[in-house]
Protein backbone atom coordinates (compact mmCIF):
# COMPACT_ATOMS: atom_id res chain seq x y z
CA UNK A 1 0.00 0.00 0.00
CA UNK A 2 3.07 2.57 0.80
CA UNK A 3 4.66 1.26 -2.53
CA UNK A 4 1.60 2.08 -4.27
CA UNK A 5 1.27 5.66 -2.87
CA UNK A 6 4.71 6.55 -2.88
CA UNK A 7 4.80 5.63 -6.46
CA UNK A 8 1.51 7.79 -6.97
CA UNK A 9 3.31 10.76 -5.57
CA UNK A 10 6.26 10.57 -7.69
CA UNK A 11 4.31 10.46 -10.70
CA UNK A 12 2.49 13.38 -9.58
CA UNK A 13 5.55 15.62 -8.74
CA UNK A 14 7.76 14.19 -12.31
CA UNK A 15 4.48 15.01 -13.97
CA UNK A 16 3.25 18.31 -12.69
CA UNK A 17 7.34 20.00 -12.71
CA UNK A 18 7.48 18.72 -16.13
CA UNK A 19 4.81 20.48 -17.53
CA UNK A 20 5.60 23.69 -15.16
CA UNK A 21 9.01 23.47 -17.13
CA UNK A 22 7.73 23.27 -20.38
CA UNK A 23 5.22 25.69 -19.82
CA UNK A 24 7.91 28.60 -18.35
CA UNK A 25 10.46 27.28 -21.17
CA UNK A 26 7.53 28.70 -24.16
CA UNK A 27 6.79 32.07 -21.90
CA UNK A 28 10.59 32.80 -21.60
CA UNK A 29 11.10 32.20 -25.30
CA UNK A 30 7.84 34.49 -26.11
CA UNK A 31 9.18 36.57 -23.47
CA UNK A 32 12.31 36.85 -25.48
CA UNK A 33 10.51 37.01 -28.67
CA UNK A 34 7.98 39.60 -27.57
CA UNK A 35 5.80 36.83 -29.28
CA UNK A 36 2.10 37.32 -26.87
CA UNK A 37 0.95 33.72 -28.21
CA UNK A 38 4.07 31.74 -26.76
CA UNK A 39 2.97 33.53 -23.63
CA UNK A 40 -0.62 32.94 -23.83
CA UNK A 41 0.26 28.81 -25.02
CA UNK A 42 2.81 28.51 -22.26
CA UNK A 43 0.56 29.40 -19.35
CA UNK A 44 -1.69 27.01 -20.92
CA UNK A 45 1.05 24.14 -20.77
CA UNK A 46 1.52 24.90 -17.37
CA UNK A 47 -1.80 24.91 -15.97
CA UNK A 48 -3.48 22.50 -17.94
CA UNK A 49 -0.37 19.83 -17.34
CA UNK A 50 -0.60 20.27 -13.74
CA UNK A 51 -4.45 19.73 -13.74
CA UNK A 52 -3.67 16.69 -15.51
CA UNK A 53 -1.42 15.23 -13.25
CA UNK A 54 -3.27 16.28 -10.08
CA UNK A 55 -6.51 14.40 -11.58
CA UNK A 56 -4.16 12.07 -12.14
CA UNK A 57 -3.01 11.35 -8.77
CA UNK A 58 -6.31 11.89 -7.23
CA UNK A 59 -7.82 8.81 -9.66
CA UNK A 60 -5.06 6.85 -8.14
CA UNK A 61 -5.81 7.65 -4.40
CA UNK A 62 -9.18 7.04 -5.14
CA UNK A 63 -8.59 3.26 -6.73
CA UNK A 64 -6.12 2.64 -3.33
CA UNK A 65 -9.15 3.95 -0.89
CA UNK A 66 -11.21 1.69 -2.63
CA UNK A 67 -8.70 -1.54 -1.73
CA UNK A 68 -10.11 -3.59 1.01
CA UNK A 69 -7.21 -3.66 2.61
CA UNK A 70 -6.87 0.27 2.97
CA UNK A 71 -8.94 0.72 6.01
CA UNK A 72 -6.47 -2.37 8.31
CA UNK A 73 -3.10 -0.11 6.63
CA UNK A 74 -4.61 3.31 7.09
CA UNK A 75 -5.35 1.80 11.04
CA UNK A 76 -1.76 0.49 11.45
CA UNK A 77 -3.10 -3.14 11.44
CA UNK A 78 -1.12 -4.14 8.58
CA UNK A 79 2.20 -5.94 9.15
CA UNK A 80 5.79 -5.47 7.70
Amino acid sequence: MEKSLRSARKTYLRNTATSVSIGTAAMVCGVVASMAPLLVAGASLAAGGTVTAAANYQSKLEGLENSDMYFLWKHGIHRH
